[in-house]
């Protein structure tokens, strides 16, 4: 109150008071709002801003420090992630100068402080090293340090960020290791590598590569260079090898000689991919050299061998064929001129002058069975010998030789019986090489069973679908530690023995590969004292009789096996096709057929069947390219599929088993054998009978005897 009052009581004063307090009422707020409220705003974004840093400073790998720019270094500032990254916390190093130097590893920390020396002739320097943790552990840190210096350029501070590298030296490491395990198999291994960059026209050569192309490691190297060092015959071959490789986008493979500077000759083999850019164009070749000149030495070694091998095939052929022509005609003259003396042709022989005809008669038959039994041999070894495949009856074969051989028997005494009908034994066989199998192996029981004897010859089938033929004797027997050499050629089991009897160890060895190449099998049992038992297999076929009637099918025996189910079969011979298609239908089969694997492929689409009996061997499309399509059809890619093939060899069965089939059956195809394979893929159920005219069926199968082709595989 007193200051109104002095305010009254001093004229003019206070209207200047007055004045002066408007203008502060004015002033301050307007001064806040100029000043100390941006001010105000300003500190908290920087408080934000702090805080970002500090969140970014402590998420981050990278660790950002501060130190002393001399004496130990001691750190100034330290970000507060060093904690997550190292496991130390900032006061570690910032109470210790020490901390940082003592925690170095010792390999390195010479290193390390020694190079510093850059940081301060440069203003920045980076190294890399091993820091131990607190876990007691070693981790390699990358160092980026930058000098701070004042306005006299004297050092005031070292600022820098640290990083832990542990997983790149890590991958660093393995990758070099890798580097040096390749470097050591490509030397030991003798293999060059090789790296082109296209673009530039750069080729780069490991120390090995350029060894192998006759340079030191220190030579410089181009492409033109490279095609130098090859023989001149071989530059345009390799040239053009690179050039298709980058046209076609193809791997990179050729041969070449090298000529050496001493001008020795080396074979190399190169390999090589070419890399494209983004327009498609070859960027770079990269790829390895090896060295062949051994293989190819071997090779043309190979070669030379083969050349001498076939020329002296031509001469035993020439020889062969020689020494048959030079022995046959005396022996005609000799067996001839015995033949007229023992029919007494020209006039009447005293008993002892049959006697002396009758020796010399056996010695040349004798001789000339020598010379066939070598004659063929060497015709197989050169592949003159085929065996063309019919139908043939056992009973005709064995007859003709009993009445051959019946002279021999008489003459020893010895007992001969055939205890199997063989009249109605039909094989796959060449009918000259089965008389051939029987002659040696009846002849070799002849030879070495004592007079008085026993030989029996006896058959059965097996189950596969062969017949087994054993000729069975009293004879001597074979020691059981030779039986295993028996069937090699020229092996003589007793030579002393064996060339009393006329043995000369070629008709076994000769009997085996006859049998081998009709796809059977053969074999021996003996004992000593007792007899020897031979037997051998050929694949049996359709069995005919006089009486066609064993052929008919017997509706009773039919009748448990009756089926149902749906059959395609593709099979393009018509007589084979209507002969399995009767089979079929007889057993209640609803059956379609096909003539070739395309339209089986089509029929199979259509009717859906439960199995494909497929033929391999067609016209248009054969059995295989059919099973791969219909693997690729939805409908059919499921459907058993058994092969027809007239190959039965174990090679050709394995081969149809790998493509795919289920199974597999050997023509001429056998009923039984037919039924138990659809028994094991079609399901089974009693059904009617079809009935079937016999006698059409008999001209069918007489039909499919004759006009199936003997040596036809399919």
């Amino acid at each position: 109150m007193w200051a109104l009052g002095l305010i009254h009581s001093l004229p003019g004063w206070a209207e200047v008071l007055i004045d002066g307090l408007l203008l502060c009422l004015i002033i301050v707020p307007v001064s806040y709002l100029l000043f100390l409220k941006p001010q105000a705003k300003t500190e908290r974004e920087r408080a934000k801003a702090c805080e970002r840093l500090k969140h970014l400073l402590f998420s981050n790998p990278t660790v950002i420090y501060s130190c002393k720019a001399d004496g130990d270094f001691g750190a100034t500032f330290i970000s507060e992630n060093v904690k997550a990254q190292l496991g130390y916390q900032p006061e570690d190093f910032l109470t210790d100068s020490s901390f940082w130097a003592s925690h170095i590893h010792p390999d390195d920390s010479s290193r390390v402080l020694s190079g510093l020396s850059d940081l301060f002739e440069k203003g920045d320097h980076v190294h890399e090293y091993r820091f131990q943790v607190a876990d007691g552990s070693y981790r390699w840190m990358r160092d980026e340090l930058a000098l701070v210096r004042d306005n006299l350029g004297k050092p005031m501070e070292i600022v820098g960020s640290w990083i832990d590298i542990t997983t790149r030296k890590e991958m660093e490491r393995s990758l070099k290791e890798s580097g040096e395990r390749l470097r050591l198999a490509t030397t030991s291994a003798n293999i060059g590598i090789w790296h082109w960059n296209i673009l530039t026209d750069e080729l780069a050569w490991s120390d090995q590569c350029k060894e192998l192309h006759g340079l030191t490691a220190d030579q410089t190297i181009s492409y033109n260079i490279f095609l130098e060092r090859l023989h001149p015959d071989d530059r345009v071959k390799a040239d053009n090898a690179i050039r298709d490789a980058l046209e076609n986008n193809t791997e990179y493979d050729t041969e070449y000689r090298v000529v050496w500077p001493d001008e020795s000759i080396s074979w190399l083999v190169a390999k090589g991919l070419a890399h494209y850019d983004s327009a498609g164009k070859p960027a770079s070749m990269q790829g390895v050299v090896l060295d062949i000149t051994d293989r190819k030495s071997y090779e043309n070694e190979l070669i030379k061998a083969r050349q001498v091998a076939e020329d002296l095939t031509r001469q035993k052929d020439q020889f062969l064929s020689t020494m048959s022509h030079e022995l046959r005609t005396p022996l005609n003259g000799i067996i001839g001129s015995a033949d007229l003396l023992y029919e007494k042709l020209l006039g009447p022989l005293s008993d002892k002058q049959l006697q002396y005809v009758a020796q010399i008669n056996s010695s040349a038959n004798h001789l000339l069975s020598l010379i066939n039994d070598l004659l063929d041999l060497a015709k197989i070894d050169s592949g003159g010998r085929i065996v063309c495949l019919e139908n043939v009856f056992c009973g005709e074969s064995i007859d003709a030789l009993n009445a051959i051989l019946s002279s021999q028997i008489k003459k020893k005494g010895l007992h001969f019986k055939i205890t199997e009908d063989f009249n109605d034994v039909c094989v796959q066989a060449d009918q000259r090489a089965l008389k051939q199998i029987l002659l040696n192996l009846i002849s070799n029981a002849i030879k070495y069973t004592p007079e008085g004897g026993h030989i029996t010859i006896s058959g059965q089938p097996t189950e596969d679908g062969f017949f087994r033929i054993e000729v069975n004797d009293t004879g001597i027997g074979i020691e059981p530690e030779v039986i295993d050499r028996v069937f090699d050629e020229f092996y003589q089991v007793n030579r002393v023995r064996d060339e009393q009897l006329g043995g000369t160890g070629i008709g076994l060895g000769l009997t085996r590969r006859l049998v081998k190449m009709h796809g059977g099998d053969i074999g021996v049992e003996s004992e000593v004292g007792q007899g020897s038992s031979f037997w051998f297999t050929l694949r049996s076929s359709i069995e005919l009789s006089s009486e066609y009637e064993s052929l008919a099918v017997s509706e009773e025996h039919l009748q448990d096996r009756a089926a149902s189910g749906k059959i395609l079969l593709v099979e393009d011979n018509e007589v084979n096709r209507e002969v399995i298609l009767d089979m079929l239908l007889v057993r209640g089969y609803e059956v379609e057929t096909a003539c070739n694997g395309q339209e089986g492929l089509e029929k199979a689409a259509t009717f859906s069947p439960d199995l494909i009996l497929m033929d391999i061997r067609m016209p248009i499309m054969d059995g295989i390219t059919a099973l791969e399509r219909l693997r690729q059809m939805p409908g059919t890619d499921e459907i058993p599929v058994i092969a027809l093939t007239a190959d039965a060899s174990d090679k050709s069965i394995k081969k149809h088993m790998l493509a795919g089939f289920q199974d597999h059956l050997s023509k001429p195809i056998r009923t039984a054998a037919l039924y138990a394979v659809l028994d094991q893929h079609v399901p089974t159920a009693t059904s009617e009978l079809k009935p079937i005219n016999h006698e059409i069926h008999l001209r069918k199968m007489m039909a499919a005897k004759s006009e199936v082709a003997v040596n036809e595989v399919s």
